[in-house]
């Protein structure tokens, strides 16, 4: 019976994922830290045009509110990541073990990416408050609104399109069975 191709190109699509999920957590986390430094740095350079809308001080000093939700959820999905990462050196190792790495990263990352989004919309929902001077007709505010959802929406389905995939494909009968012959070569 020759080997199958598909745990070498699963892996190599979760260990790719893992390193992005790594790196992307640690810019969350220095992204949050950082912040109000970086807010400084540009209300300073933009200080010589006098705009009529809310300073980008006022803009950040809105976010920060969340500073401490972000780099939770930075560590948590760094976290996360590394178990993917895990999950994918073993399925390239065809170690029967990564089906079970790989199914609980899939909740836990169904479930990081709902409070994600959720701390996203906290933070675009602040910003929002303090931008009617910038839109002040409600027409506008409701397409601005609109398009908030709509890209958040997006950002969810993303986030979640690997996990489900994940699940669907190691629920399969057939992988569930190649799987179990893993076992039973690692046994022997």
């Amino acid at each position: 019976m020759s080997a199958t191709v598909w745990p070498s190109c699963l892996g190599g699509v979760a260990i790719a994922f893992g390193v992005l999920g790594v790196l992307g957590g640690l810019c969350g986390i220095v992204g949050a830290v950082f912040a109000d430094a970086i807010a400084g740095l540009i209300s300073k350079s933009a200080s010589a045009g006098g705009t009529a809308g809310p300073s980008t001080e006022e803009i950040f000093a809105a976010m920060s509110k969340y500073k401490s939700l972000n780099i939770t959820q930075g560590v948590v999905s760094i976290a996360v990541a590394a178990l993917l990462l895990f999950g994918g050196i073993k399925l390239l190792q065809r170690r029967a073990q990564c089906r079970a790495i790989l199914m609980n990263w899939a909740v836990l990352k169904f479930a990081i990416s709902i409070s994600g989004l959720w701390i996203a919309y906290l933070a675009q929902a602040a910003q929002a408050q303090i931008m009617p001077q910038i839109m002040p007709q409600v027409a506008v505010r409701s397409v601005a609104g609109a398009m908030m959802f709509a890209m958040l929406g997006l950002w969810f389905l993303w986030l979640i399109a690997l996990p489900v995939f994940t699940v669907t494909w190691m629920n399969r009968a057939r992988i569930r069975s190649e799987m179990s012959q893993w076992a039973c070569q690692g046994s022997k």
